[in-house]
């Protein structure tokens, strides 16, 4: 397996650059691989993809700083009133995250823009550039991935296009402190570092990549989506003072399923060999077990003005009704053709009925409620 060094050499002979903007990141780096070396049971496909995807952000890291030291304005970009969708992973974020897309006065996070959010070295930006760098976020990264999936898999359909939404995850890798890494991975002793971290650092360089992005392509409010901010929700509040939060609560009894019917579906592309289903059924449970008490607290930690939840079966009912109230909740201007863009977007993505099954990874209604009842008391006093 390689090491931390190995992968920061060869980013820094690929990119011609050696300026990291600090080194907070190499912990995050060392433990992702130390865990994956000794609990993922990673094939020869896997770890070629952890060696890849780790240099690839290596070198995002050394792209964005060149651009920086470039353009050292960039870091006066405001990010005013930014709203986060802070919520567990499957609970209708990703549908909530695409309808508010549709409104063109908000700004939301191109999966591509963030797969590299900097030029290529040597390479002075343009418009023209960053579509060229969110078109090649399909080409070399996304579509492959996609085809790996056999033509059934759950995955197939769930994955973005470079030029949709993404999910903040993909700059939370650049500093090595996902949360998504123990979706790919099975990594417990991961989840475990992750979750007694201090989130302030972190934050602090997702700033500066908001800024980045900014810079190229202006626009605000940002709308953002991610499960990682539950673990870091007081960092968030630090380096955001003025963020809006969005909560969206579903039964976790359909939840847990759901994550693993889509989780085996990565996890074992690369593994040695596929896991099994009840042991990934208690994985995804304790990934939820770890953000429950930070679910349950949320509405308390944050000012009743600079908060909104919806309930999932209200926003599928109801998505239209849903985003209005959310909007004029924090007082965001609507667009004049938001309600008919946000239908035409509904009218050409039907929603899928999936069937998901607790039996299928060795768990019941019992041991869910159980192990998340610090959130289900929290949602039974609301």
């Amino acid at each position: 397996m390689f090491t931390v060094k190995d992968l920061m050499n060869q980013a820094q002979a690929e990119m011609g650059l050696s300026d990291w903007d600090g080194n907070d990141f190499q912990e995050g780096l060392e433990v992702l691989l130390e865990t994956c070396s000794a609990q993922a049971n990673l094939g020869q496909r896997g770890r070629q993809h952890l060696a890849d995807a780790c240099v690839h952000h290596l070198g995002n890291r050394l792209r964005i700083k060149d651009l920086l030291n470039r353009y050292p304005e960039i870091l006066q970009e405001e990010i005013s009133r930014p709203m986060f969708l802070v919520t567990f992973p499957r609970s209708g974020s990703s549908f909530l995250h695409r309808l508010l897309c549709q409104d063109l006065n908000i700004r939301v996070p191109l999966y591509g823009e963030m797969w590299q959010p900097a030029p290529p070295v040597g390479v002075d930006f343009s418009p023209m550039e960053r579509e060229m760098r969110i078109k090649q976020a399909d080409e070399d990264f996304l579509q492959p991935l996609e085809n790996l999936f056999p033509k059934d898999a759950a995955a197939r359909g769930t994955m973005p296009a470079a030029n949709e939404p993404g999910e903040c995850y993909v700059l939370f890798e650049n500093s090595f402190t996902s949360f998504n890494y123990t979706f790919d991975y099975y990594i417990p002793a991961y989840l475990d570092w992750l979750c007694q971290l201090d989130f302030r650092a972190v934050y602090g360089y997702f700033k500066k990549q908001l800024q980045v992005l900014q810079w190229q392509a202006a626009g605000q409010p940002w709308c953002m989506k991610c499960a990682d901010h539950l673990l870091g929700i007081e960092a968030l509040m630090d380096v955001f003072p003025d963020a809006n939060i969005v909560v969206i609560h579903r039964d976790p009894k359909e939840m847990v399923p759901s994550l693993g019917n889509l989780q085996a579906c990565h996890m074992n592309l690369w593994r040695e060999e596929a896991i099994d289903p009840k042991l990934l059924g208690q994985y995804c449970l304790e990934r939820y077990q770890r953000v429950a008490s930070q679910a349950a607290t949320l509405k308390q930690r944050v000012e009743p003005t600079q908060y909104h939840e919806l309930e999932y079966s209200q926003l599928i009912s109801n998505p239209l009704g849903e985003v209005k109230l959310l909007m004029e909740h924090f007082n965001y201007p609507i667009h004049p053709d938001s309600a008919q863009h946000l239908q035409n977007w509904l009218d050409a993505h039907p929603k899928p009925k999936n069937r998901y099954s607790l039996d299928t990874y060795g768990l019941s209604k019992a041991s869910v409620n159980e192990s998340l009842a610090v959130y289900a008391q929290h949602l039974q006093k609301d």
